[in-house]
């Protein structure tokens, strides 16, 4: 298993995956103003998703739950497949509480609703980069 990221040495690799221009600007420019944690890609489709990981190969990626107009839950277990070191942690604006379970499943680390406390969403991806989802 690969090396947890030392913060203090290093900072957490975070990669954005959402359709939004605005919400992927917003949730870049958050995880550049929080101490130890940078982001290293801003996925804008569906179809960079995989390469874009690979090439970056982010500690951490924020996944939208609808990405692209369809479910990114399927694409969770090919991810993780073919970057075992990536935590992925779900980021919805839908209710979590039904789709906590699949995620978490198929290999996601934690679910985080859209619009609640962004601390919340640090919060977890300091989480996933420890391995405690």
């Amino acid at each position: 298993m690969p090396a947890i990221p030392d913060p203090a040495t290093s900072p957490v690799r975070v990669a954005i995956a959402d359709d939004s221009d605005d919400l992927r600007l917003m949730l870049a420019e958050l995880v550049n103003a929080s101490p130890g944690l940078e982001c290293v890609a801003r996925i804008t489709t569906p179809d960079e998703l995989m390469a874009t990981v690979a090439e970056t190969a982010p500690d951490v990626l924020v996944l939208d739950l609808l990405f692209g107009g369809v479910s990114s839950l399927p694409l969770v277990p090919q991810l993780r497949a073919a970057n075992s070191r990536t935590r992925i942690v779900i980021h919805s604006g839908y209710d979590i509480s039904r789709l906590a379970a699949s995620a978490l499943d198929g290999g996601a680390v934690a679910v985080i609703p859209k619009g609640g406390d962004p601390e919340e969403l640090i919060a977890a991806i300091r989480r996933a980069a420890v391995g405690r989802g």
